[in-house]
């Protein structure tokens, strides 16, 4: 038989990782004490990226397999693995592909990883620029448009389905973050789920009532004492 995942469960969270060691040749490029601030996560009158017709398909030179979808197998927390929304996906190309809002949230997350890499391809200063998240986050690759008729049928029996049913009934078609999928390559990932930071919420982003709402969260969870905070996780059995 093969080995069971266990799954532990501590809360709603939406990025994925896997603990995974790599050894590198140059030396480890150290943060400043005090990470300074740079430019904020959305430009006032920046359009989203998903409104973008180039960023609606797959890039030139990279291609994403409809008929390889599925489910993502290995989310241990956020809305997906509650079932609510659009499921996680995954491909036999190495993506992993996260349901993107049409919303604010959406074109923040968005533009979070198009300053990154764009910080990164221009060579700036690791340890005072968004270039410094590089190497901690998940390869970006665009967005992609999926049929929200299709996605039913690859939702199959799991409870996101739903959404995906009322999504598709108005011809609609969901947008996703195409994202590297950094369990790919594994038989048995060992996955943690963290919300890192002090706060859950944005000051200047968010209205007073969903403020308090989460700074209670945030003071309850104990993440506005540590920084973080564990959502779920998954090892194996042996």
């Amino acid at each position: 038989l093969a080995p069971r995942p266990r799954l532990g469960g501590f809360g709603p969270m939406t990025t994925v990782g896997v603990a995974k060691v790599r050894h590198h040749t140059a030396s480890a490029v150290a943060f400043a004490p005090a990470f300074t601030r740079v430019e904020s996560a959305v430009p006032d009158a920046s359009p989203c990226l998903i409104a973008l017709p180039e960023e609606s398909s797959p890039p030139r030179g990279e291609t994403t397999d409809t008929a390889s979808l599925r489910v993502a197998p290995y989310q241990v927390a956020g809305h997906s693995s509650k079932g609510v929304g659009l499921p996680s996906l995954v491909d036999d190309a190495g993506h992993f592909l996260k349901p993107c809002p049409d919303d604010r949230k959406g074109a923040a997350e968005v533009d979070f990883y198009r300053r990154v890499v764009s910080a990164r391809d221009s060579g700036l200063d690791l340890r005072t620029t968004l270039a410094g998240f590089a190497r901690f986050v998940p390869a970006y690759r665009g967005t992609f448009r999926v049929d929200a008729a299709g996605l039913v049928a690859v939702a199959g029996d799991d409870p996101t389905a739903a959404h995906a049913r009322t999504i598709a009934a108005t011809g609609q078609r969901a947008v996703f973050l195409r994202l590297e999928d950094v369990t790919s390559g594994y038989a048995k990932p060992c996955v943690i789920d963290l919300k890192i930071g002090l706060r859950t919420f944005s000051p200047n982003g968010h209205d007073p009532a969903y403020i308090a709402k989460r700074s209670k969260h945030d003071i309850r969870s104990g993440q506005a004492e540590v920084g973080f905070k564990v959502c779920g996780m998954q090892t194996w059995e042996r």
